[in-house]
């Protein structure tokens, strides 16, 4: 099959890291793949290690340069002109601009490739009138079982993201991260990491409000938060850690590589979200052995039911966190290893070789 994976761009998050895994899983299995990046490449490393292992694949990367914030009509043109030249037999697009892209160019020019969407996100952002007109033809693939469903034409599917085990498992050797020293911190310092983009959904500002809690009602201050990242809030939650008066106990670590080493080098994970689709940050952090504490949305609750050192906390707020991680502290310390051997049995449900098996079904299907 030939088959091209659309999306905005390498610039970290759950869609990306989604359509990365299947073009180099279904390149492995000896298909055709070329992936179409709707926005002008990201000035990151991300980007440039992206580009450098697909460039190594073997994998076509077309860039259609649309400026964010804008539609991007002569993106729009370009892609008409790459979808009728490549004749592809799949095309997998990701959120909502590269969904819509896809699935105009097959309406106006009747292109035969079939369509697939991927739900990155519970908060629905596929207009039911357009579900009913132009995506009409288009197999919807929701990420989890907490997406409702769009009541789309054509048979909808639940497949849940996945993620290489291998790279996350505390089986793995780690680069040992000084990370205490690097930030001038004390050796009891408790290290408390989330990782995503910042925005308002990914709902950081509850994190600085737990650090808040921690220090100022419980007399904890040897909390630290690391805030893994980009985007439009950090000048925002910076000035409210300042506000707040808990900066120093606040650190912005950019857009990491190394989240791997990051989880394993630290104490806590949490996420904070106001809502998700199936968060792989989350999953991640399950595999790595890290203690978790999540937000109390429906996506978290149905993918830990049965993880051992899970809390949810109560609210959304920032003392709820603050009281659940006051009552990790009182448990028995275990090692990540340990943590992950009581975690392991559950966690085969977001194996890779499920999730490449499923798509593959997926695009086979007339």
């Amino acid at each position: 099959m030939k088959i091209a994976q659309v999306f905005y761009g390498y610039g970290g998050g759950g869609a990306p890291n989604v359509a990365l895994t299947l073009t180099e899983e279904i390149k492995k299995q000896g298909h055709d793949v070329d992936v179409i990046l709707i926005n002008v490449p990201y000035d990151n490393l991300i980007h440039k290690k992206c580009d450098l292992k697909l460039k190594q694949l073997r994998v076509n990367q077309i860039f259609l340069n649309r400026k964010q914030d804008t539609f991007g009509f002569k993106a729009f043109f370009r892609l008409l002109k790459i979808l009728k030249n490549n004749q592809y037999d799949v095309v997998n697009s990701h959120l909502f601009i590269p969904d819509l892209f896809v699935a105009l160019s097959q309406k106006l020019f009747r292109y035969k490739f079939k369509h697939v969407v991927t739900v990155h996100n519970s908060v629905r952002y596929h207009p039911k009138v357009l579900v009913n007109f132009l995506f009409n033809k288009t197999t919807f693939v929701r990420c989890s079982a907490a997406i409702k469903e769009l009541a789309a034409k054509q048979k909808e599917f639940v497949v849940p993201n996945a993620i290489n085990f291998d790279l996350y498992k505390p089986t793995k050797t780690f680069k040992k991260l000084n990370l205490k020293q690097e930030l001038g911190l004390d050796d009891n310092a408790t290290l408390i990491i989330s990782v995503g983009n910042l925005r308002l959904q990914k709902n950081q500002k509850a994190g600085i409000d737990m650090i808040n809690e921690l220090k100022n009602n419980y007399k904890e201050s040897n909390f630290h938060y690391l805030i893994c990242g980009l985007g439009q809030e950090e000048a925002n939650l910076k000035h409210y850690a300042h506000k707040l008066g808990v900066n120093k106990n606040i650190h912005f670590m950019g857009l990491r590589e190394d989240i791997p080493d990051l989880l394993n080098n630290t104490d806590i994970f949490i996420n904070c979200s106001m809502w998700e689709g199936l968060p792989l940050a989350v999953i991640e952090a399950f595999v790595s052995g890290i203690p978790t504490i999540l937000s109390p949305i429906n996506e978290h609750k149905i993918i830990s039911k049965q993880i051992f050192k899970n809390f949810i906390s109560k609210d959304l707020n920032g003392n709820s966190f603050a009281l659940s991680v006051m009552e990790l502290n009182k448990q028995e310390k275990l090692s990540h290893q340990e943590i992950f051997d009581k975690r392991s049995m559950f966690l085969n449900f977001y194996s890779l070789n499920s999730f490449i098996n499923s798509y593959q079904r997926i695009y086979e299907i007339k």
